[in-house]
């Protein structure tokens, strides 16, 4: 009998991947401009590294993927009509993974609206970025002494959280689509009301400039509203 050498397997190589995991701490407090002390938050940057391998260099295993339908986005009439009735609107682009207002460069910036599970979804968060927008200060003037999408937890960020969401609100149920976006809106204004628990009067400052900047979108006429 022949003398059998043991088969030679190479190895694969995997590639080291980082992810970096960002946790929010309180270092300190703040005094803002209007003499009130505010949590002064930091960032903690944690590192975790693995080892990961493509499926092409795997045997034994079955990785087959059905391919998955892609979401086909249908626009919305009545939503449409909200969007292009705000005359002043600022420039709306999509691109990355978040939703977000810039005050300082005043645009809107959507990911792509298929990545929505619904289309009544990413009209919600459209809505609630363009209430944001009305505090520019060519608009309605709410960010005019101090910028309110700065300070993550503080209380004028979450004042502000408060009415683009409460606004939203107001849009999605003139557009129809309340009930579609209830469950998530009422999740998302309980988070933001707790740094405000200890002065009621705030919700309802809160709910009068959402109702402002929804009539602004809108064009409604408010002068001599209060």
């Amino acid at each position: 009998m022949k003398n059998m050498l043991p088969l030679k397997h190479n190895p694969e190589k995997g590639s080291k991947v980082v992810f970096w995991k960002i946790s929010k701490f309180v270092k300190g407090k703040a005094t803002n401009e209007e003499g009130e002390n505010e949590d002064l938050f930091g960032r903690k940057f944690t590192p975790f590294i693995w080892t990961v391998f493509n499926i092409a260099q795997i045997d034994g295993i079955d990785f087959s993927i059905e391919d998955a339908d892609e979401r086909v986005f249908s626009p919305i009439e009545t939503c449409e009509s909200i969007i292009s009735g705000y005359i002043t609107c600022p420039n709306i682009v999509h691109e990355g993974d978040e939703a977000f207002y810039s005050p300082s460069r005043d645009f809107i910036n959507m990911p792509e609206k298929e990545s929505f599970k619904g289309d009544e979804q990413y009209y919600s968060v459209l809505f609630h970025e363009m209430i944001h927008s009305t505090g520019h200060t060519s608009r309605l003037g709410r960010f005019a002494k101090r910028t309110a999408l700065v300070g993550f937890g503080s209380v004028e960020y979450s004042k502000e959280e408060l009415i683009a969401e409460m606004g939203a609100s107001f849009l999605n149920a003139l557009a129809g689509i309340k009930d579609a976006n209830f469950k998530n809106s009422l999740a998302y204004l309980k988070g933001w009301f707790k740094p405000l628990k200890e002065d009621p009067k705030m919700l309802i400052y809160a709910a009068q400039k959402a109702h402002q900047a929804a009539n602004y979108i809108l064009g409604i006429d408010q002068e001599g509203e209060e």
